[in-house]
């Protein structure tokens, strides 16, 4: 999940659960909202680090996102499974962070409050690409007669370690909702929750989600996820 105008919440398919049957449940069960098909669209993000994984250490991520032709660079700070987005404006496509290393670290130590006892400025000079994620997502806005305006997004993710070269292929589903507390998300949410089976939702941002399939925890190869309705049948067979 991710603050900054927009709240992500990562799914993941378990099961046979399918992007059309998602669609009709919640048609049904949410008579009052609208799903209505967008633009599809791709996005490339490469997530960047110091030496030794400094900067993920300490729960900063640092990333270039490229979408349209167009490239962006963006701070986030980590915190139980959620992020606060810090956008640092746009760069030309062939630029890096080591580019903007100063202002990079004078947002660091402002809107983080950072302990870090390194000079943030050398540091950032010395970050290099750790990992790239390929989106390609099929787009539906979700419309409601209050003005609420919200997004589900059926996304193929290709991850890539730089240093490896390994790429790990992951499908999901992602809902995003306004950051500000309305009920309407909530009644998204609990009807996802209430009649949506075959949806495993992730405590993970995606730059979590992908360390987590590159660089999985020894005797974790893969995310264990289960359907409710398997696990049902598991313990009505004890």
């Amino acid at each position: 999940m991710e603050e900054q105008g927009l709240q992500s919440y990562h799914y993941a398919f378990v099961g046979s659960r399918t992007f059309k049957g998602l669609i009709e449940q919640l048609d049904e069960h949410l008579p009052y909202y609208r799903f209505s098909k967008d633009k599809d669209k791709s996005t490339k993000e490469i997530f960047y680090d110091g030496p030794n994984d400094v900067l993920s250490e300490a729960g900063i991520v640092l990333s270039k996102r490229i979408e349209d032709n167009k490239a962006s660079l963006t701070l986030r700070k980590l915190s139980g499974g959620q992020s606060r987005k810090f956008p640092l404006g746009e760069c030309a496509l062939d630029e890096e962070p080591s580019d903007y290393s100063f202002k990079i670290a004078s947002v660091i130590v402002k809107a983080f409050n950072s302990t870090l006892s390194i000079d943030l400025d050398s540091l950032i000079k010395q970050t290099m690409p750790k990992m790239e994620v390929i989106v390609d997502a099929e787009i539906y806005q979700i419309i409601c007669g209050t003005g609420f305006r919200g997004s589900l997004q059926h996304e193929r993710a290709v991850y890539k370690d730089y240093k490896t070269n390994k790429k790990v292929e992951n499908t999901g589903v992602t809902f995003q909702f306004p950051t500000e507390n309305c009920p309407e998300t909530h009644e998204i949410l609990e009807a996802i929750d209430r009649y949506v089976k075959g949806l495993s939702l992730l405590q993970l941002t995606r730059f979590e989600l992908g360390c987590r399939l590159l660089y999985p925890p020894e005797n974790h190869a893969s995310i264990d996820l289960k359907d409710d309705d398997e696990e049902d049948e598991g313990d009505d067979e004890e």
